[in-house]
């Protein structure tokens, strides 16, 4: 990896405007990382969904939680609405009412990265969890889940004035290198 120049390639993109990149690469073969602001707090947007999903599967391996067990969906947590923004996808959106396997909310989070699967599997597993057995024994402090993909006023409470989760590519390709190892 040492033939890449990251620095080359990010000033290539010819990026105008106020746009923050942060960025980490790291060879699965010999761990060894390249970064451009490898450490730097960015809104992840929908990629933080993996550290839900990493809880979810970590309380189904301890028997906390089974695939096939039915949950039902409730408001507000049903949030997806606009059709032309999942593709081919053509899955109805879960609806307050819906009774749906974890299987599947896990599938629908990672597949086509549907917010309402993953309020409902933040909510399932807790916030505090993922934090407590994914985010902080890993040592990605700064990347704790501090809010679910929905409005401040339809938030819990607690999370009404929380701040907008970050991460940075340092946490998350520590997480897929961790992951794929």
């Amino acid at each position: 990896m040492q033939n890449i120049d990251i620095f080359k390639i990010i000033n290539s993109l010819q990026i105008d405007g106020d746009y923050e990149i942060s960025v980490a690469i790291i060879d699965n073969q010999t761990a060894e990382k390249i970064e451009y602001n490898g450490d730097h707090f960015i809104y992840p947007a929908s990629i933080y969904k993996v550290y839900i999903v990493a809880e979810v599967l970590r309380q189904v391996e301890s028997g906390v939680l089974d695939l096939r067990q039915e949950i039902k969906i409730q408001s507000p947590n049903d949030v997806d609405k606009v059709k032309d923004e999942i593709g081919n996808d053509h899955r109805p959106f879960l609806k307050a009412g819906d009774t749906v396997e974890l299987e599947y909310l896990i599938n629908l989070v990672l597949t086509r990265s549907d917010n309402t699967a993953s309020n409902v599997l933040i909510d399932l597993v807790t916030r505090e969890s993922i934090n407590k057995n994914i985010i902080e024994p890993h040592g990605w402090r700064g990347s704790e889940v501090t809010r679910k993909y929905l409005s401040r006023d339809l938030e819990d409470e607690n999370y009404k004035k929380a701040p907008v989760t970050l991460s940075c590519a340092n946490h998350l390709v520590d997480f897929f290198y961790k992951l794929e190892q």
